[in-house]
Parts: structure tokens; sequence; C-alpha cells
């Protein structure tokens, strides 16, 4: 099997965010990142604007972003507590506002049907966990 240039140009794409996510954890930049701090306190989407990445805490991790590609974007919370997801793009926040708030009503649509999958994805886990308990003999309801 090849790859035709349009593969390649996806492949390329998702390897910087793969780069960037190895960073971010390496970084442990989760600890001061106001986007997931948000999504772990709020129902509402966050718009990303330069003041959210002004802190000394928050500038290095934006600025380590921007070298991947990463600077404007919105923060749209999934399961209180849990996780949330961002779409970004590769323009500054201010000028990327405009972008991400015309996209953002599709994209907090788009958060129903995740947290559909998230609540899919526990229950087949439970049922799992009990089919294979009880197997052996143990129920855990």
């Amino acid at each position: 099997m090849t790859i035709d240039e349009t593969q390649q140009e996806i492949i390329d794409e998702f390897s910087i965010f793969t780069d960037w996510m190895d960073k971010y954890y390496q970084e442990r930049f989760y600890l001061n990142d106001p986007a997931l701090a948000h999504c772990h306190n709020f129902w509402h989407p966050l718009p990303w604007t330069s003041d959210l990445f002004k802190s000394p805490e928050v500038a290095p991790i934006h600025e380590e972003a921007r070298s991947h590609g990463i600077s404007a974007g919105c923060a749209i919370p999934i399961v209180p507590d849990a996780c949330g997801f961002s779409f970004v793009r590769d323009q500054s926040p201010d000028a990327g506002l405009p972008d991400v708030l015309r996209v953002l009503p599709a994209m907090k649509l788009l958060t129903g049907f995740l947290m559909e999958g998230i609540r899919l994805a526990e229950k087949r886990a439970t049922a799992t966990k009990l089919s294979v308990d009880s197997r052996h003999g143990r129920l855990n309801a």
C-alpha cells in the first residue's frame, strides 16, 4: 500500500499535534493550562484570547504551542471534572477569534455526540467487567 500526497499531508498535519502533545505531557503543561482548568470547572466554551496567555505560568505553554503551529482556538468542556477538547488555528488568538466564533456553534453541537460516545464506552466497559467477573464467580454490581 502506498501513501498518496493527500494522505501524507494529513499524516504530517497530525504529527505536528502528536509532537505537541508529547511536549505538553513531558513539560507537565497540564498543571497550568487555563483551557484545561476551564474545562474542569465550567460547561461553557472558552475561546482563546491573548489575555488568557498573559500570566507568567501560562506564557511558556502558549509560546511552545505556537512553535507547533497552535495559537488560536477554543476549549469546549465535555464531561465535568474529566475532560474537554480544543480546536485550534495557526493564527494569533485575537486574529483567529472571528474564525473560532464562526465555527463555535458547530463545535458545541459536536460536544453532545462526544458525550454520548463517552457514556457508551463507559457502559460497554462496565458490561465487559460484569461479564468477566461473572465468569469467575464474582458479580460486582
